[in-house]
């Protein structure tokens, strides 16, 4: 035992190296057979399969076009994302903070119950509108307005207050990197990630964190960040520029008020666009299955797909169909007059992007290199510490820095620590 212990290393020396050309090399192949979609499918179908194959499980890869609604609705039944991109490529994209979207397990568990009781303590069925009329007064003419109103809406209905330009410059600025690093364009930027955790956590009641001790002080603020701003923000900007798409090819009698319902135009750009281009489910312990969402006219398997279905499906849909209802119906009313959300509207992977840039080409080799270099240590048994990435988030740092109630003092990975840190630098999250 203790002989194959050591040559434990050079096995790696051997191995690694083989997976991570491999991964080079499916890589450059998809590149260059991206136009060419039957050879382009086998390219992406063997990475997933080599990527399975490291963690020792089948893999499933369908587009959702070649499925009934009632296939779908059974995928979607598992509680679990599984250990594919959620866990190995989003959940280090969402540091410092924990997504309900991609976290398994206990903490998904934790984090879903205090979530849920946020949500009906701001009694949002009857405030959402007011707030909406409040503050989507506003115009819609760029990418940065339709977020920061998105932010003063959620402030509002959370905290009871308004967030003032700077603060709202802030959260706008935070989303557009949490979004850059999940759509693996490219690292997101450690200062303005930490400065809107801070901001966000000095206006989070003292009560939700004594309330829920086993939960981490960061769960507590990602139950707030990630579901009521980041995903918001990136989400509703997303479906309204998908919405401006589907508007401008309508004829132009068809525009007016009278005749475009808000509620129809929505559904008819999510399902043009789908709002969310994959979704995936470990279906039993060895079994992942990976959903391609393509855009579908299908009634029955839209209402599957729209918002997710099963457990895990967006507990924020009511709110969210509410705000883009709501801006979809004004901006129609005064004729899509100072209504251009894609301006500024960068990193979403679905609708825009189109130009190829090598600095993100090169950023996503890196991601996919990493992740099926990591599944190669695992596969031949070195269990190695994934600190990398934590560790840039690791420093003891103070997340609240003046507080009406308590100081809560919270790590960049959910960690309780002491206050008295020093501040965060502007550096590169190294995976």
């Amino acid at each position: 035992m203790p002989a194959l212990l050591a040559e434990i290393p050079s096995l790696a020396s051997v191995f690694v190296p083989i997976v991570v050309g491999g991964a080079t090399t499916l890589f450059f192949a998809w590149l260059l057979l991206a136009n060419q979609s039957s050879l382009s499918i086998y390219v992406r179908d063997g990475f997933f399969k080599l990527w399975a194959a490291l963690q020792r499980k089948s893999i499933t890869v369908q587009d959702t076009n070649d499925l009934s609604p009632a296939d779908i609705r059974s995928v979607l039944r598992s509680r679990n994302k599984g250990s594919f991109f959620e866990r190995a490529v989003s959940q280090k994209a969402w540091l410092p903070l924990h997504s309900l979207e991609s976290e398994d397990g206990e903490r998904y568990e934790r984090m879903r119950i205090v979530f849920h009781k946020v949500l009906v303590e701001t009694r949002y069925p009857k405030r959402i509108a007011g707030l909406m009329e409040k503050h989507c007064n506003r115009d819609m003419s760029s990418c940065r307005s339709v977020c920061e109103t998105v932010a003063r809406v959620f402030f509002d209905l959370l905290f009871d207050k308004e967030l003032d330009d700077e603060s709202a410059k802030l959260y706008f600025d935070a989303s557009m990197e949490w979004r850059r690093e999940i759509a693996m364009k490219g690292f997101a930027s450690k200062t303005t990630k930490v400065a809107f955790v801070k901001h966000l956590a000095r206006h989070i009641p003292n009560k939700w964190f004594e309330t829920y001790p086993e939960c981490t002080k960061m769960e507590i603020v990602s139950c707030f960040a990630q579901p009521f701003f980041i995903s918001p923000m990136i989400n509703v900007s997303d479906i309204l520029v998908a919405v401006f798409n589907v508007a401008a090819t309508l004829p132009q009698n068809a525009r007016s008020p009278v005749q475009l319902n808000a509620k129809e135009l929505v559904k008819m750009a999510m399902l043009k666009y789908p709002a969310f281009p994959i979704l995936e489910r470990e279906v039993s312990p060895n079994q992942q299955v990976i959903l391609l969402l393509s855009p579908t006219s299908n009634e029955k398997q839209a209402s599957a797909l729209l918002f997710g279905s099963g457990p895990r499906r967006c507990p924020g849909k009511d709110v969210a169909l509410t705000l883009l209802h709501h801006i979809v119906e004004r901006a129609s009313r005064n004729m899509w007059k100072n209504f251009t959300p894609a301006v500024g509207h960068l990193y979403s992977g679905r609708n825009n992007d189109k130009e190829v840039v090598v600095s993100e080409l090169l950023f996503v080799l890196r991601v996919l290199v990493r992740t099926l270099g990591m599944a190669a240590l695992d596969f031949i048994g070195l269990k190695y510490a994934d600190s990398a990435s934590q560790a840039f988030y690791s420093e003891d740092q103070d997340m609240v820095e003046e507080r009406s109630v308590p100081a809560v003092s919270v790590d960049l990975v959910g960690n309780d620590t002491d206050s008295g840190a020093e501040s965060a630098s502007d550096s590169e999250c190294e995976y």
